[in-house]
C-alpha cells in the first residue's frame, strides 16, 4: 500500500492566456503547422526523451519511484493509481508517471524545428493518478524552453486540467521544449499528461506569380496550351470555361472553333490562390482564332478484299499532304489502315483523318471431292463459323447423299466460299449362294455377277470349280467394296460292303454293317432302313445305300449251323501193346482249352499239359 504524506502543500495556478485566444487563427498568406510529434501517444512510448525510468516488471511496473509508463489505463500499471485517455478513454494511450520527489526533473522532451520570428502556441493536458482522496503530493508542471523554464505552472489536481501559452522563437530554428514537475515530495506526485501540441503560423512564400501565357494566333480547331506548370500549395480559377479543358488547373487546353469569316477573339483572366488563403495573383490572356475552311474525308470505310475506296480532301487548296506522301487531292487505297490528310490555305492547315477497313478472310478450304459408300456420311470441316448451301449453319456439315456442298463466310456485305462434291456409292449386290453341294466328279459355276477378284487369284465374274472349298470374290464399285464368298461341299458317292458270307453258329448274333459317312439312306431286303441290321435267320442279305448323288448295293449269305461242345476223359488203359487201350488220352470237340493234371494216390501231381493229344 503506498504512503502519503499528511501535510497540507500550496497549490500556485497561472494562468496565462485563455485556450481561444491563444489558438488564433493565421492570417491571410499563412498557414496552421503542427509540431509535436506522438503528442497524443498514440505511437506509444517513442518520439520522445524523459528523465524518468521506463517502468518494468510484470505485476507493478511504476512501483517505483520515478518511472513511467505508455498506456490506456493507469491501474494496468499500478493498483493504486486511476486514469485513462483525455481524448479517447478507455483505447487511447496516455502518458502515466510516479513522479520521483525531486525539483527539476524533464519528464517529457522533444526537439522541433521552428522559423524565427514566429508565436507558437504550446499546449497539454494533465492529471493526478493517485487513487486517494486523502491530501497528497501533486505533480507541478512547468514548461521549458531550451532550458528555460517559462513562468507559470499546472497542478495536476484531480481530473484532466489545460495548460497553454504562446512562445516566441526569436531567431531560433530549432528548440527543445520539456514539460518539468516541481514537486520534491513523494506519497503522491503521480501523474498523467496528454494531447501535448505546438503550433504557429507560417507565412507562404509566393513563389510563383500568375502567368496566364503569351498572346496567340491560332487556326480554327487549333489546340493550344494556356499558362505554365501548376506550384504546389496554389490554387487556379479562370474567368470562364468556355473552350477550355478545364477553369481549375494552371494549363488548361484552349480549342474553339471559327465557323465564321472573320478572326473571333477570346479574352481570359487567370486567378491564382495561395492555398485558397486570399493571396491572389491576376494575369490575361489573349486569343485570336482564325477561320479555316473544312476538311471532311466522310465516314470510315468498310469494303471487301480486292476492291478499291477513293478518298477525296475536297478541292480549293494550295497544299496537300497525305500520310503516305501522296500530294494529290484525291487517292485510291486497297490496303486496311488509317489514312490522314493535311491541307493548307494561307496561315491555317487543317487535318483529318479515316480508317479504312478491309475485310479479308482467312483461306477457306473444305478439301478434295470426295467418294463415300452408301450408309457413310463424312463431315466437311471449314474451321470457321459460316453458313452452307443445305441452310446451315456452323463450321462443319456432316453429309451422306451426292451433290455439291458450299461453304459461305460473311461481313460486313463481303463474303467468301468453297465447295465440294460429294459422291456416294452403291456397295456391289451379292448375288452368289452361300452354300453348293458338289457331287463326286462334277464341277459348278460360280457367278458373282460382275468382275472381281476371286480367291483363286482369278479376276473375273465367274469361275469354275470341282473340289470342295470356301471360295471368294472381292467386288468393287467406286471406293466400296464388297466381299462375298460361297462354301463348295463335295459329295461321295455312296459306298457299301457288307463283306464275305458269313458262317455261324445257331444263337450267336450277326450283325451286318452297311454304315458309310456318305451314305445318307438305307434299305434292307428286310425292310429295315438302318444302316446296321442283325441277321437271326440263315439267307441272303441285300442293301441299298443312297445319298444325293446315287445308290449302291451289295448281298452277303449267312449260314447256321450247330456248334456244341463234348470231352471223353477214359477212366483205365492198358499198356500191353495188343493196340487196345494202350494209351491214356483225353479227348474232345469245339473246345477252347484243355488243361491236364494227373495225381497219384498221395496227391502229388505226375502229370501236366495244355494239348489233349499229349498223353
Amino acid at each position: 500500500m503506498k504512503k502519503y504524506l499528511l501535510h497540507i502543500l500550496p497549490i500556485v495556478v497561472l494562468s496565462i492566456l485563455s485556450v481561444s485566444a491563444l489558438r488564433a487563427q493565421c492570417g491571410s498568406c499563412a498557414y496552421g503547422v503542427q509540431l509535436i510529434q506522438n503528442g497524443n501517444f498514440s505511437g506509444g512510448n517513442s518520439g520522445f526523451t524523459s528523465d524518468l525510468t521506463p517502468g518494468s516488471g510484470f505485476f507493478c511496473p511504476l512501483c517505483p519511484e520515478g518511472t513511467y509508463a505508455v498506456g490506456a489505463n493507469a491501474i494496468l500499471y499500478h493498483s493504486d493509481f486511476t486514469g485513462s485517455d483525455h481524448t479517447n478513454p478507455p483505447f487511447g494511450n496516455f502518458f502515466i508517471a510516479n513522479g520521483q520527489g525531486q525539483a527539476g526533473v524533464e519528464v517529457w522532451c522533444q526537439v522541433v524545428d521552428v522559423q524565427p520570428g514566429v508565436d507558437y502556441t504550446f499546449t497539454f493536458w494533465a492529471q493526478d493518478v493517485t487513487n486517494n482522496n486523502d491530501v497528497h503530493p501533486m505533480a507541478e508542471l512547468q514548461v521549458a524552453f531550451n532550458g528555460v523554464i517559462e513562468p507559470g505552472m499546472l497542478v495536476a489536481d484531480a481530473g484532466w486540467s489545460e495548460m497553454s501559452f504562446v512562445w516566441n522563437s526569436g531567431n531560433l530554428e530549432t528548440v527543445e521544449v520539456c514539460i518539468v514537475n516541481q514537486q520534491n515530495q513523494t506519497g503522491g506526485n503521480d501523474f498523467g499528461i496528454d494531447d501535448i501540441s505546438m503550433t504557429g503560423c507560417h507565412t507562404y512564400s509566393l513563389s510563383q506569380a500568375a502567368d496566364a501565357g503569351e498572346d496567340q494566333v491560332v487556326c480554327s480547331g487549333e489546340a493550344v496550351q494556356l499558362g505554365t506548370s501548376a506550384a504546389n500549395g496554389y490554387n487556379y480559377s479562370w474567368n470562364s470555361s468556355l473552350g477550355l479543358t478545364s477553369s481549375a488547373v494552371s494549363n488548361p487546353v484552349f480549342e474553339m472553333v471559327n465557323p465564321g469569316n472573320f478572326p473571333v477573339v477570346y479574352q481570359y483572366v487567370l486567378t491564382t490562390d495561395s492555398a485558397s488563403l486570399g493571396c491572389l495573383d491576376t494575369d490575361t490572356v489573349q486569343i485570336t482564332v482564325l477561320p479555316s475552311p473544312v476538311l471532311d474525308l466522310g465516314d470510315d470505310i468498310i469494303m471487301c478484299e480486292g476492291d478499291t475506296a477513293l478518298l477525296d480532301a475536297g478541292e480549293g487548296w494550295q497544299n496537300v499532304v497525305w500520310n503516305d506522301g501522296s500530294e494529290e487531292n484525291t487517292i485510291e487505297v486497297t490496303d486496311q489502315g488509317t489514312y490522314s490528310v493535311t491541307a493548307s490555305f494561307g496561315f491555317c492547315s487543317v487535318t483529318d483523318e479515316i480508317f479504312v477497313d478491309v475485310v479479308i478472310f482467312p483461306p477457306l478450304d473444305l478439301g478434295p471431292d470426295q467418294d463415300i459408300c452408301e450408309g457413310e456420311t463424312v463431315i466437311l470441316d471449314a474451321t470457321y463459323t459460316g453458313t452452307w448451301n443445305t441452310g446451315d449453319t456452323g463450321s462443319t456439315l456432316e453429309v451422306g447423299t451426292t451433290g455439291w456442298y458450299v461453304f459461305t463466310l460473311s461481313q460486313s456485305g463481303c463474303s467468301s466460299s468453297d465447295s465440294a462434291f460429294v459422291e456416294v456409292w452403291t456397295i456391289p449386290e451379292n448375288i452368289l449362294p452361300s452354300q453348293i453341294n458338289l457331287c463326286e466328279g462334277e464341277e459348278v459355276v460360280l457367278d458373282a455377277g460382275q468382275a472381281g477378284l476371286w480367291s483363286t487369284g482369278e479376276n473375273s465374274a465367274s469361275i469354275s470349280v470341282d473340289t470342295p472349298g470356301y471360295y471368294d470374290v472381292i467386288l468393287t464399285n467406286g471406293p466400296c467394296q464388297a466381299l462375298y464368298g460361297t462354301q463348295v461341299d463335295m459329295i461321295l458317292q455312296p459306298v457299301v460292303d457288307l463283306g464275305a458270307d458269313i458262317d455261324q453258329c445257331y444263337g450267336e448274333p450277326v450283325w451286318l454293317d452297311a454304315a458309310a459317312d456318305q451314305n445318307t439312306q438305307y434299305l434292307w431286303n428286310t425292310g429295315d432302313t438302318v444302316s446296321v441290321i442283325l441277321a437271326d435267320t440263315a439267307g441272303f442279305y441285300t442293301v441299298i445305300a443312297s445319298n444325293s448323288c446315287g445308290s449302291v448295293s451289295d448281298t452277303v449269305e449267312v449260314r447256321l449251323e450247330w456248334c456244341g461242345w463234348g470231352l471223353f476223359v477214359p477212366m483205365a488203359f492198358t499198356n500191353n501193346g495188343d493196340g487196345i487201350n494202350d494209351s491214356w488220352q483225353v479227348k474232345g470237340y469245339n473246345l477252347a482249352a484243355v488243361k491236364i493234371r494227373v495225381f497219384n494216390r498221395l496227391g502229388d501231381l505226375i502229370f501236366y499239359s495244355e494239348d489233349p493229344t499229349d498223353a
